[in-house]
């Protein structure tokens, strides 16, 4: 069971960091609220989960690629290909980042002029293409942590210190008494992240910097399944946030962008556990390892089922107070739309890792298009939910969606698993 003492330590330190993370940022989130009109934290919600969507369209999908792909590499010793493989990433992600920043910054130019919307400003935009670049490359470096089997560094580079250091300077702003606008914000935001940027890089394992590496392409066809999941799932979970955008006035925005953001915490312990588990999927998925596998993924759905069960039940019967302690008395009356989405993250921990189990066997295009076709299928319902019952109208119906679209998804990887295991040789990964 020595997978299973790995999966043991490495989800242990990784779900420490997570719950480190989460209190860092509500503490940030804390300072904010009373450093920030309503309208702006309403920005502020909507501006981190554009960025999180550019960051991942910059990404290309590239860090889930670098799970399997580097992994595989380290596991059979070949580090200076890996190395390649990496650097290969980094271009690919750069590239992208200018082309993207260059078409957003043109359209905004081009109907600035006749598009009156208060969310939007050239600053904000500037900030928001900034960050969701560096927290590309970001997220590409702290998988390539984790492809290693580094998961203490991974954890800390995949939020926590970003957090701590955004959280001391917020912290250092609030104490000198400085109201600050959305844009002083954002700017340092940007900073934490490029400052963790560059920690993730400068302690990379193995292979120097400075080494000539091994030339390696990383082909479209590899990345681009990773690339739609990626871009589908994280649209998903926020598709209703931008609805309450476009639709809500903004006030309401901020409230529904608070009760989201507390809601999500209890997906904090099923990213803790199963950030721990690539590694071991990818040597487990063979006839050999499937009973020893299949244990480590019951254990780990328990064990975040009943850590998600917990945070439910006092969001159901402490909402508001948690919602009027963290973000101030005008954002207590979300509490019927952060029990509703908490709802639907409780159904998705209930469900386990099954979207990281099939993606890592081979199947990413299959949860590609499952994610892709689930989205664009409850966008007429979130809308309509909306337009007649306002947030709450439109929690029910973000929280319906990751419900079934979990349980549907788990019912998949139990069936194509099962029959993976009784007719095919193990899994191997694409041709490096």
């Amino acid at each position: 069971m020595k997978a299973l003492g790995f999966v043991a330590k490495g989800g242990t330190f990784a779900f420490a960091s997570r719950l480190a993370y989460a209190g860092l940022y509500f503490a940030t989130l804390f300072i904010l609220a009373r450093l920030l009109s309503v309208s702006d934290m309403g920005t502020y919600f909507v501006a981190l989960s554009v960025i999180g969507f550019l960051a991942l369209f910059v990404g290309q999908g590239l860090p889930g690629l670098a799970q399997r792909s580097i992994g595989l590499a380290v596991h059979r010793g070949d580090r200076e290909y890996a190395w390649g493989w990496m650097v290969s990433a980094l271009k690919r992600c750069a590239v992208t980042a200018i082309l993207t920043a260059g078409a957003l910054m043109s359209i905004y130019m081009l109907i600035r002029l006749r598009v009156n919307w208060p969310m939007i400003s050239g600053a904000v935009l500037f900030f928001v293409l900034s960050i969701a670049t560096a927290t590309a490359i970001q997220n590409l470096l702290t998988e390539v942590h984790r492809a290693h089997g580094r998961i203490i560094s991974a954890s800390l580079y995949s939020g926590t210190l970003t957090a701590a250091t955004t959280l001391l300077a917020l912290t250092i702003l609030f104490l000198t008494g400085i109201r600050l606008p959305i844009e002083a914000v954002l700017a340092t935001l940007l900073a934490c992240t490029i400052a963790t940027l560059i920690a993730a890089y400068m302690t990379l394992p193995n292979t120097s910097p400075w080494s000539k590496p091994v030339q390696a392409r990383v082909e479209s066809k590899q990345f681009r399944p990773y690339w739609v999941q990626a871009l589908a799932t994280y649209g998903f979970v926020q598709v209703d946030l931008w609805i309450a955008a476009w639709l809500l006035p903004v006030e309401h925005v901020a409230m529904y962008g608070a009760a989201n953001r507390l809601a999500q915490t209890l997906a904090l312990p099923v990213e803790a556990i199963e950030s721990a588990l690539p590694p071991v999927i990818v040597s487990l998925s063979n006839e050999k390892g499937r009973k020893e596998l299949a244990q480590i993924l019951i254990r780990s759905t328990l064990v975040q089922t009943m850590l998600t069960g917990i945070g439910l039940l006092s969001f159901l019967f402490a909402g508001s107070v948690l919602l009027a302690v963290a973000f101030g008395p005008t954002y207590a009356t979300g509490a019927g739309v952060l029990s509703l989405l908490a709802a639907g993250w409780f159904v998705r921990a209930c469900c386990g890792p099954w979207a990281q189990t099939l993606m890592l066997n081979s199947q990413t295009p299959l949860v590609a298009k499952m994610t892709a076709g689930w989205l664009v299928g409850s966008l007429p319902g979130m809308w309509f939910a909306c337009t007649t019952w306002g947030s709450v109208g439109l929690a029910a119906a973000a929280a319906l969606a990751v419900a079934t679209f979990n349980v549907a998804g788990a019912l998949v990887e139990k069936k194509i698993m099962r029959a993976s295991w009784s007719a095919t040789p193990p899994v191997r990964g694409p041709n490096l």
